[in-house]
């Protein structure tokens, strides 16, 4: 699934809202506010052949605060859109095997102290990013209690940190079967190589607890690896793949 499909379904998404928009004028408008946070990975969407095992995953306090409106055009359907402060991020320590990696350690000279081949040993990485994000979705009302919504996103990257180490091992320069040198620890801090924004898609659910609180409950898929392309430390493509958990409250109905 290419950028292309990604942005021709938001367009659309955003076409069919506006088009619902201007016929619901005289309807009611439903606003919202939530808080929550966000659980999951930046990560490949399959485990690397070159991890052999993982010894931590630790996600992080990732918060996020949202604001909403729907239009309901009937009892059953409705298109919203929203504005979102999140984070999103975790720390893992793992073992790899002919990892390619290619940096300049924390503190080292760009010109002599470049690092670039294929890692065996102990990589351990940080990631916290926070994102302004825009869901663009619709809404099916499937009971009294109960409300589905599915749809895309369109996040700008506010803040990015992307930081960890390499040890207790080797890297074979330029190829797997290159010159051994001996890791024992060095840092890397690939934070200005992170994307400046994200596209992807979101199915959420929602409970209602009363008629102004509410659960709610998702799933984020990001389809933009978080590095660009030509400047990716790494070979494998890492994606944010994120739940969303929280309680959303109905601030009233406009016409």
């Amino acid at each position: 699934m290419n950028i292309k499909f990604i942005l021709i379904a938001c367009i659309s998404a955003i076409s069919l809202f506006t088009l619902k928009a201007q016929e619901a004028v005289n309807k009611k408008i439903e606003w919202s506010m939530g808080v929550g946070f966000n659980i999951g990975a930046t990560a490949p969407l399959s485990v690397p052949q070159e991890v052999r095992s993982i010894d931590l995953y630790s996600p992080n306090v990732n918060p996020n605060l949202r604001l909403n409106a729907i239009y309901n055009f009937d009892e059953k359907w409705g298109a919203g859109i929203g504005l979102q402060y999140e984070t999103k991020g975790m720390r893992v320590k793992s073992q790899v095997k002919h990892m390619y990696i290619n940096f300049v350690p924390v503190g080292g000279d760009p010109k002599t102290d470049n690092l670039e081949g294929y890692f065996v040993g102990k990589n351990s990485s940080e990631i916290s990013n926070s994102y302004l994000t825009i869901p663009i979705y619709a809404t099916y009302r499937i009971s009294n209690k109960w409300r589905l919504k599915g749809g895309c996103y369109f996040s700008n990257t506010l803040k990015s940190k992307f930081t960890g180490s390499v040890s207790d091992g080797y890297l074979r320069i330029y190829s797997p079967v290159g010159d051994k040198q001996i890791i024992d620890f060095e840092e890397f801090d690939f934070s200005e190589d992170v994307r400046d924004y994200d596209i992807g898609f979101i199915l959420d659910a929602e409970y209602k607890l009363t008629n102004r609180i509410s659960i709610t409950g998702g799933l984020s898929w990001g389809m933009m690896p978080i590095f660009y392309s030509e400047r990716s430390p790494m070979q494998f493509k890492m994606r944010n793949y994120y739940g969303a958990f929280g309680i959303s409250y109905l601030l009233g109905f406009f016409n």
